[in-house]
């Protein structure tokens, strides 16, 4: 994982970025800044409200996997128009930085679920000169509030208003393979891996393939716990979510994992 996402005091240093550069800054987490509301100009009706994703960048094929699409939907400030036009015009190149591998988007999704938030976001209401500015405890407590800050939502047809139960299935899908992915290797003992794969005893194959998951998802949360550790204790993540594991069950929860253990047979089987 890069230094960027080894979060420290020192860290600091890397904040703030120059903002002439087309490019939207992350902070010293990697996590991109929130727009800073503001009243709209006379001209503009405050009702008109968009969706802002946190990840952009037109045609970046780092948004296309199953790791950059939960990315892209795990993330989405609810912004007056204005100021979202106004984001766009000042960093048209989208992000100044994606995460460089699956450790990392797997890092900043989970702190994406969590609500993270930095307490700097940026004022484009100039937006040929966008300043960084420090939000107050009140308009802080109100950009990270679930109904500012939320998964991408879409029109359900069927129910007749948004869901945001797309996103979540796209970030489920990114847990669930980075868990099988990177959570297996030396973490579950090879006799319970064995009754696994050979248990004639669907009862049994169930009950072991949720033990075996449960291993990699705490083996795959443990890097990134000290990097979240220290989110929480600045406040930055809602204070419900204690742990990256509670956040990763809150999407990926165990009653799916039966639904994954065909794969995860394959998997330890290869």
């Amino acid at each position: 994982m890069s230094e960027l996402l080894i979060a420290t005091s020192a860290s600091a240093a890397l904040h703030p970025q120059a903002l002439d550069t087309g490019y939207a800054p992350v902070d010293e987490f990697g996590m991109p800044y929130l727009l800073h509301p503001f009243e709209a100009p006379g001209h503009y009706y405050e009702e008109w409200i968009d969706d802002d994703h946190s990840f952009y960048r037109r045609n970046a094929p780092e948004l296309r996997g199953t790791a950059g699409k939960a990315l892209r939907v795990g993330r989405v400030q609810e912004t007056q128009r204005w100021l979202h036009n106004n984001k766009h015009y000042a960093f048209p190149e989208g992000v100044t930085r994606f995460p460089q591998d699956d450790g990392e988007s797997f890092a900043l999704t989970v702190l994406a679920c969590a609500g993270y938030v930095s307490r700097t976001a940026l004022d484009v209401r100039d937006k040929s000169n966008p300043k960084y500015i420090t939000m107050s405890n009140r308009t802080y407590d109100f950009v990270r509030g679930r109904k500012q800050l939320h998964f991408e939502q879409r029109r359900n047809y069927k129910l007749g208003y948004k869901t945001q139960e797309n996103a979540v299935k796209k970030i489920g899908l990114f847990f669930a393979d980075y868990i099988k992915e990177h959570g297996l290797e030396g973490v579950v003992d090879e006799k319970i891996v064995d009754e696994f794969l050979h248990t004639p005893s669907q009862k049994n194959r169930q009950k072991l393939g949720n033990k075996i998951l449960g291993h990699a998802m705490n083996a795959a949360v443990q890097p990134i716990t000290p990097l979240y550790k220290e989110a929480l204790s600045e406040g930055a993540v809602r204070p419900t979510k204690r742990h990256p594991a509670r956040v990763v069950l809150d999407i990926f929860p165990i009653s799916k994992w039966p639904d994954y253990h065909d794969s995860l047979e394959q998997a330890l089987a290869a």
